[in-house]
């Protein structure tokens, strides 16, 4: 039967079951992950090597050792402060305190980074040892091998199951005209989420116009009834009286201005920031260290 003429209550169950396949698919990529990760883990701390995977290895080991390091200096990052706390001076306590805070959520940033690291090179590793699974090195660790592959297997025949169920319908969950209105649908979406966040979260040059149009409003007006409430000390806005005209370039200039002003500025601070913190290139462009940096300088 054509697929165009197939009832469209059959094409919305084949759609469903399609979507219930490709999670089990990803379930068993997890598992798979997870059984690698494990498996690289335990190589990694042991003196045998697999046989082709130094480079592997030494990326595990270098990734704990710099983990290891991160969880170190996080650990002693409170009882610093609290040294540094028990001789500041009242006025300085509270920037002892900011100071933790801020340096302990940038080295909780940098540990999440440094997981996802080790986890990525524990999994390399635990690969490679799959892949040597009959080396002297990975005998004793089948059981984790075997996990892997068998969730290898399983994703990959819910993958075959997926393709067969689809074959009928040109490779597709969704007809044409779903699929069309899913994708753009999809891609409205994102632009409302992108329309929110520059109407709710506006950049720090819109800002600097709004202030500038608040300021504006309260020391100017082109009223004259606005003029002598304030003279009475009536109102607190329209300090200086203004012709129309000129309140229209106020308003006009004033926020473009403002935003010009504040948006230069954030730039300068930006690569102010990025030259003080970020490390330098050299000629090839590849970033060099400090010192690499302080020698061609000195020369």
């Amino acid at each position: 039967m054509d697929a165009r003429a197939e009832p469209s209550g059959n094409r919305i169950a084949v759609a469903f079951e399609a979507r219930a396949l490709r999670k089990l698919a990803e379930a068993q990529d997890r598992s798979e992950s997870e059984s690698l990760e494990r498996l690289g883990a335990v190589l990694s701390h042991e003196p045998c090597s697999v046989p082709g995977a130094q480079a592997q290895a030494d990326a595990v080991r270098i990734a704990q050792a710099r983990l290891a390091e991160l969880e170190r200096r996080l650990a002693t990052s409170l009882d610093a402060d609290r040294a540094d706390y028990a001789i500041a001076t009242p006025a300085a306590r509270r920037w002892v305190i900011l100071r933790g805070v801020f340096d302990r959520l940038a080295l909780r940033s940098r540990r999440r980074a440094l997981a996802s690291e080790v986890e990525r090179a524990r999994i390399e590793f635990g690969r490679a040892g799959v892949a040597a699974a009959n080396s002297e090195a990975c005998a004793q660790h089948r059981d984790l091998i075997r996990a892997a592959l068998t969730a290898r297997a399983a994703a990959a025949d819910r993958r075959r199951e997926r393709e067969e169920l689809l074959r009928p319908h040109g490779g597709k969950a969704l007809p044409a005209w779903a699929d069309a209105l899913y994708r753009e649908g999809s891609r409205f979406g994102l632009f409302v989420i992108k329309e929110l966040r520059t109407r709710l979260l506006p950049r720090v040059p819109a800002l600097g116009a709004m202030a500038m149009t608040w300021w504006i409003t309260r020391m100017y007006t082109d009223s004259t009834v606005k003029s002598w409430l304030h003279d009475l000390g009536l109102r607190d806005d329209g300090a200086w009286k203004v012709s129309s005209e000129t309140m229209q370039r106020l308003r006009f200039w004033g926020p473009l201005l403002a935003a010009a002003v504040v948006g230069w500025g954030s730039e300068y601070i930006a690569r102010r920031i990025r030259a003080r913190y970020a490390p330098p290139v050299a000629a090839d462009g590849v970033a060099g260290s400090g010192a690499e940096a302080g020698r061609a300088k000195g020369t």
